[in-house]
């Protein structure tokens, strides 16, 4: 039996709620340490593997435009730039997480005229670029490599999962944006 169906075998068992083998794990890792341990053991280091995780979440480029990144400001290790969400986010390199400043959708009329690229356009899944879920965290990661080829780099070690952005988290945007009131 493969590593990878292994894994399956034993999220199967879980989401049977049935007794495994052993817990199963998974977790995702900040690119700052990722970075400090390909400097400690080198570049062909890889924390997903070495960690041994039972599974892995891998997005495809779910910005509603494909686009690349807008550098809109650059001063030292702070950046601005306006993503393919249309967000401008500063990214600065003493702080952990990026700062939303800014959304070109400010109102219920506004989402309702926002004018979405094909969900189906095989750039989301088959091109490396810039999209905002993978290239803007605890450091800017610029050219994501294609999701197919990330699915495919991972698909004999772990159960791989897709994840993408649902109706739920797009509700608790507009409440947290004040559209509710």
């Amino acid at each position: 039996m493969g590593k990878a169906q292994e894994k399956i075998e034993r999220l199967q068992a879980v989401l049977a709620h049935k007794e495994g083998d052993r817990v199963a794990v998974s977790d995702n890792f900040w690119t700052g340490f990722n970075l400090k341990c390909k400097k400690k053991w080198g570049d062909e280091f890889d924390l997903y593997r070495h960690a041994d995780l039972d599974y892995i979440i891998i997005t495809p480029n779910m910005d509603p435009h494909i686009k690349p990144f807008e550098i809109l400001e650059e001063n030292g290790e702070d950046i601005v730039l306006r993503t393919g969400f249309e967000a401008v986010v500063k990214r600065s390199g003493t702080a952990p997480m990026p700062h939303f400043e800014s959304f070109s959708i400010a109102s219920p009329e506004d989402m309702a005229a926002f004018i979405f690229d094909d969900p189906a356009d095989p750039r989301r899944f088959f091109s490396a670029g810039d999209d905002q879920l993978n290239g803007v965290g605890d450091a800017l990661n610029r050219n994501t490599p294609a999701w197919n080829d990330r699915v495919n780099a991972y698909k004999d070690y772990f159960a791989v999962f897709g994840c993408v952005c649902e109706v739920f988290q797009e509700l608790g945007n507009a409440v947290y944006r004040g559209w509710d009131r």
